[in-house]
């Protein structure tokens, strides 16, 4: 019911997210951050829970379960930074070139960073501040809109196996790890 939940809160600041217009004040996001925040701790403990469910028969396999799903949660999150910064970037290039910049203007926006996009295009050139947001918002957007659909195929698969395993009462079988029982 919770990992219901967290999915949930999740999409529905995906949602919010999504159609918010770039021009709000910064405290108006904050809201759907928190709401994103409910959704993601929630399923980031599920998982864990659910181990230890599965091996409360076995105690000497609770740590090294606990730790396999610690493992891949932070490689899958290490994994989807690398391709949503590479989507980001690929995205953000092609509409910056629609805004004509200069190469000049190009080069400072970019050496900028994140945090000085608006002060830097305020600065130099005030009249492209409309575009350039736009095309960092568009390059955002796409990475949130990619990686919701992504996330939303990959609840199906895990409903799927889920239910495809628990159909056929598949039961959870231990592995003997010579260091952990001496029963090996």
């Amino acid at each position: 019911m919770v990992l219901s939940r967290s999915h949930i809160y999740v999409h529905l600041e995906r949602i919010v997210h999504n159609v918010h217009p770039v021009r709000h004040a910064r405290k108006s996001w904050v809201d759907f951050q928190v709401i994103q925040g409910f959704g993601t701790g929630w399923g980031m403990q599920m998982s864990s829970l659910r181990v230890q469910l599965e091996l409360k028969d076995t105690p000497t396999l609770v740590p090294v379960g606990i730790a396999l799903v610690m493992f891949i949660q932070y490689l899958g999150a290490t994994i989807i930074q690398v391709i949503a910064g590479t989507v980001f970037s690929s995205v953000l290039a092609s509409e910056l070139q629609k805004v004509e910049l200069t190469s000049m203007q190009h080069t400072a926006l970019l050496g900028a960073g994140i945090k000085g996009i608006r002060t830097e295009t305020e600065r130099h050139f005030p009249e492209l501040l409309g575009p350039i947001l736009e095309a960092y918002n568009t390059a955002i957007t796409t990475v949130f809109v990619s990686f919701d659909q992504g996330s939303n195929v990959s609840i199906s698969l895990l409903t799927y196996t889920y239910h495809s395993l628990f159909h056929w009462q598949v039961p959870w079988r231990g592995f003997c790890v010579p260091w952990v029982s001496s029963g090996c």
